[in-house]
């Protein structure tokens, strides 16, 4: 069974990704964050439960503030 987090592209404001949570023996792929304004840019936490592949979210900054990469678990 496989999980994806979904797509986020923010404008002005705060941009968060969505957190991805797998459980079982398929794949788990957290989702893209794109930020694209003067405000904050995190990417959402993956984290992997059974014998299968995870992928931690991409996260592209767009502008003057922070960016912070999401965070991963097999």
């Amino acid at each position: 069974m496989s999980t994806q987090g979904g797509n986020t592209q923010g404008g002005w404001g705060n941009t968060q990704g969505g957190n991805t949570q797998g459980r079982g023996g398929g794949n788990t792929q957290g989702g893209n964050t794109q930020g694209g304004g003067w405000g904050n840019t995190q990417g959402g936490n993956t984290q992997g439960g059974g014998g299968g592949n995870t992928q931690g979210g991409n996260t592209q900054g767009g502008g003057g503030g922070n960016t912070q990469g999401g965070n991963s678990q097999g």
